[in-house]
């Protein structure tokens, strides 16, 4: 029992040690167990008859990468949304419109259908009498006055040398009752201008024009319009300051803003 008292640390130890020798010889003997079953079970996936795998499909991933790879640009204009909203306008008959470009309401949609010239036209009407003597009636026509009395055909009576408030009788050329022509000096507007007249060509000279509009948002026709005539189309005053043989010219009467509306071109 002495024996065991002094040297039970030893004994303790030695069992420990022995323990420890044995398991390091089971888990060799393991090892060496688990790499044959390895090896057998590799063998046997080996004989199995191997089938190719099909190829991914990448054409998503590879059109996503190259749109972020070169992405397309921030669109600052009218399209962009997120600064400029989109506006929608309730027509008459209660359908909607959507404004995307700005010209489907407002003076973008302004259409010019028809434009007209609009004439002076000085005419021999009759002649009377033998040389000195001879009288004339000259027919006026001014289809651009702002008077509509003043659009109508004006009878005016003239001798060689007689001066009204259009014309001065300058010169009589040819025969009176045949074939004669009537050189005028128009004074109507300090132009003094010379005019040669007769029978078979009266004298034309485009002065104005006349235009026709069409609003097709609101289904508006606007007929026989001049300069100075005024409009209103979406809520805003519109005044025609100025008509050609191919374009009328819109001033916005809240703030002046000049709009070009060509002709339409007829299909």
């Amino acid at each position: 029992m002495q024996f065991l008292k002094k040297h039970y640390e030893k004994i303790i130890l030695c069992i420990v040690l022995l323990a420890l020798a044995v398991a390091a010889v089971m888990l060799g003997i393991k090892v060496s167990a688990i790499k044959r079953s390895l090896a057998k079970a590799g063998q046997t996936i080996d004989s199995y008859p191997r089938v190719p795998l099909n190829p991914v499909d990448l054409t998503a991933f590879e059109q996503s990468l190259a749109m972020h790879t070169n992405p397309p640009a921030i669109a600052m204009t009218n399209r962009h949304l997120l600064f400029n909203p989109v506006r929608w306008y309730k027509k008459p008959d209660g359908s909607i419109v959507k404004v995307a470009t700005g010209t489907e309401i407002g003076i973008g949609a302004l259409q010019c259908t028809s434009i007209k010239p609009l004439k002076r036209i000085i005419s021999l009407e009759s002649a009377s009498g033998t040389g000195d003597r001879a009288r004339f009636a000259i027919g006026v026509t001014k289809q651009g006055a702002l008077d509509r009395l003043e659009q109508r055909k004006k009878m005016q009576y003239a001798s060689l040398n007689d001066k009204n408030k259009y014309f001065l009788l300058k010169e009589v050329r040819g025969d009176v009752q045949v074939d004669a022509t009537l050189v005028l000096v128009w004074v109507e507007d300090e132009s003094n201008e010379e005019l040669l007249v007769s029978k078979a060509m009266p004298n034309e000279k485009v002065t104005d024009y006349m235009v026709d509009l069409s609003y097709p948002p609101d289904n508006i026709e606007f007929k026989g319009k001049r300069v100075n005539d005024a409009i209103a189309i979406a809520g805003e005053n519109y005044i025609i300051i100025a008509i050609t043989e191919n374009q009328v010219v819109m001033s916005a009467e809240r703030n002046q803003k000049r709009t070009i509306v060509p002709l339409r071109a007829t299909p």
